[in-house]
């Protein structure tokens, strides 16, 4: 699982902050006094969502490429093979 994140640029210390993260967002809206800090706890916790998607996007994009490298390799050494056995 290691490579393909590396691939998208991303690794597993990444997932560990997030949980940290979702912690203290959960911990300031139970603690908060008003509805304003509230509301700014669902805001943050709206834009984590919104870079985890963006991330979850460039990992699907990279898998896709790297599906369609692999196959074209494949089919381009499979070509190429029957190319010399007819010649």
């Amino acid at each position: 699982m290691k490579a393909p994140l590396e691939a998208a640029n991303l690794n597993t210390s990444t997932f560990e902050t997030e949980g940290e993260q979702l912690n203290r967002m959960t911990t300031r809206s139970q603690s908060a006094v008003g509805r304003m800090q509230t509301l700014q706890a669902g805001n943050e916790i709206a834009s984590q969502n919104v870079q985890q998607l963006q991330k979850l996007r460039d990992l699907v994009a990279t898998q896709i490429n790297m599906q369609g490298n692999h196959g074209s390799a494949g089919r381009q050494g499979s070509s190429q093979r029957s190319y010399r056995t007819t010649v």
